[in-house]
C-alpha cells in the first residue's frame, strides 16, 4: 500500500493544482472507490488535503467535497460529447472511505425541469434462498428457505448436514443408484440456491435458473445442463472433463471457476472466466461451423448464436457479484439493470415513453427492498412507479 499511498498523494497534489489529465483522473477515481485499505488511503488523503488542526467534522466535509468533485470530473471526462450530469451517492453509513462508494452514474439529460418524485404504491421484499429439487421419478421437493444449499453424496443433505428427503413417502428414493439418473435443481424468480455435485463441484444458481445433473458421473465426462445463470467452481479431475451445456453452447473445463449467463430472453450467452482456462464452443461441435475459443482469466465469451463467439477483456466483478448478494454496476445500461431487478424481485418491467439513456456504476446490496434500491437509482433522474396488476407486480419506468 506504501507505493499506492505515494501515488495518490502525487495525484491529489496535481488535482488540487488543476493539472490532472483524464487518465490521472480515472486513476484517482479508482483509488477512492477501491475500498481495499481504507485506513491507509484516508491517511494519504489527509496528508494531501487537510490542514493541521482541522476538526473531525471539517475533515469529513473536505473529504466528501473531494469525493464528489473527483466523481464529477471523472464522469465529465467520460461523457464530454454528451449533455449530461454526474451524481455521486454515498452508502448510508459511510463517513470516510470504508464504505464510500454506493453508486454514481451519468444521464444524457439536462437538469432543467427534472422531476425527481417517485410514486410508490407498494414495496417488494428481496429474493432469498428458494428452490425446488425434481427427483428422477418426477416428484418435486421444495427446499428449505432457511438453508443455503444442498450436497449430493450417498444421501442428499443440506449444507448444514440435515437430510433433505426426510418425509416418509420420500425415504425410499435411491440417491446413488448403480445407473446414474438425472435430478433437477430449479430456482424461481426471486430465488437463489447452491449445490455441491457428486464430484465436489460447487454451483451457485441465480434467480429463474435450472441445473440438470446426474446422481453420479460415469465414464470420462462430467456433463450438466444449465438454463439461466450459474457460477461454477469445478473440482479438478484430470481424467474427467467437466462440461456445461447451455442453450446449445458447451463449456469444457478440467477444474476452474467461471460464470455462465444463458437466459433465454437475453439474446446471447456470456461466459466469464475467473480462474483457470475454459474452452467455449457449440454443443453440436463442428457441425454448426462455430469455432471454439479458449478463455483466460478476466475474459468473457459472448455467443449471440450468429456463428461466431466473440471474446472480450472484462472486469469480472459485475458478472459474479450476484452470488455474493450484490448488484454491481459498471457502466450498466438501464435496461440491463432493470432486467436484474425483474428477476430478483419477481416484478414485471414496463416503460412509458422513451427508455432513458442512463448508465449506472457502483454496488447495491441485494438484501434491500425494491423501494430502497429505486430510491438510489432515481437520483439519476429516472422515475418509477410500483403497482399491482392482477396477480402480477409491475415496475413502471416513467418518462422524464
Amino acid at each position: 500500500m506504501a507505493s499506492e499511498k505515494t501515488n495518490i498523494v502525487h495525484l491529489l497534489q496535481r488535482y488540487k493544482q488543476g493539472d490532472c489529465t483524464e487518465d490521472e483522473l480515472r486513476q484517482l477515481h479508482l483509488y477512492v472507490s477501491a475500498d481495499h485499505d481504507a485506513d491507509a488511503l484516508n491517511e494519504a488523503l489527509s496528508t494531501s488535503l487537510l490542514e493541521a488542526g482541522d476538526e473531525p467534522q471539517l475533515k469529513e466535509e473536505k473529504l466528501n467535497q473531494l469525493y464528489r468533485a473527483i466523481a464529477a470530473k471523472t464522469t465529465q471526462a467520460k461523457v464530454r460529447r454528451h449533455i449530461g450530469r454526474a451524481v455521486w451517492i454515498y452508502a448510508a453509513a459511510s463517513i470516510l472511505l470504508a464504505a464510500l462508494v454506493s453508486l454514481y452514474f451519468y444521464s444524457h439529460v439536462t437538469e432543467s425541469g427534472r422531476d425527481k418524485t417517485m410514486v410508490v404504491e407498494m414495496d417488494l421484499a428481496p429474493g432469498g434462498n428458494r428452490a425446488t429439487l425434481t427427483l428422477a421419478d418426477g416428484r418435486v421437493v421444495k427446499l428449505s428457505e432457511q438453508r443455503n444449499g444442498i450436497v449430493m453424496r450417498d444421501q442428499i443433505r443440506y449444507d448444514d448436514g440435515a437430510a433433505v428427503l426426510d418425509d416418509d413417502n420420500l425415504r425410499n428414493v435411491p440417491t446413488n443408484p448403480a445407473t446414474a439418473v438425472s435430478y433437477q435443481l430449479a430456482t424461481p424468480r426471486g430465488g437463489t440456491y447452491q449445490i455441491t455435485l457428486p464430484d465436489g463441484t460447487k454451483v451457485w444458481l441465480n434467480a429463474e435458473s435450472i441445473l440438470t445433473y446426474p446422481t453420479h458421473f460415469d465414464g470420462d465426462e462430467r456433463i450438466v445442463t444449465l438454463s439461466g445463470e450459474g457460477y461454477f467452481a469445478v473440482a479438478r479431475d484430470e481424467r474427467k472433463t467437466f462440461k456445461v451445456i447451455a442453450n446449445g453452447q458447451q463449456v469444457d473445463v478440467l477444474g476452474t471457476e467461471f460464470n455462465i449467463s444463458a437466459y433465454a430472453d437475453a439474446g446471447d450467452i456470456r461466459t466469464t472466466l475467473v480462474k483457470g482456462r475454459v474452452s467455449v464452443g457449440s454443443a453440436e461441435g463442428h457441425a454448426t461451423g462455430v469455432r471454439p475459443v479458449v478463455l483466460n482469466p478476466g475474459q468473457q465469451a459472448q455467443n449471440t448464436g450468429a456463428g461466431e463467439i466473440v471474446v472480450h477483456d472484462v472486469n469480472v466483478t459485475p458478472y459474479i457479484s450476484w452470488k455474493d448478494g450484490i448488484f454491481y454496476f459498471d457502466e450498466t445500461k438501464l435496461v440491463t439493470a432493470m432486467n436484474q431487478l425483474s428477476r430478483w424481485y419477481d416484478v414485471e418491467i414496463s416503460y412509458q415513453g422513451q427508455i432513458p439513456d442512463t448508465h449506472f456504476y457502483g454496488e447495491i446490496s441485494r438484501n434491500k427492498t425494491l423501494k430502497e434500491v429505486l430510491d438510489i437509482l432515481m437520483e439519476g433522474g429516472v422515475r418509477f412507479r410500483i403497482e399491482k396488476e392482477g396477480d402480477r407486480n409491475k415496475l413502471i419506468v416513467l418518462p422524464r
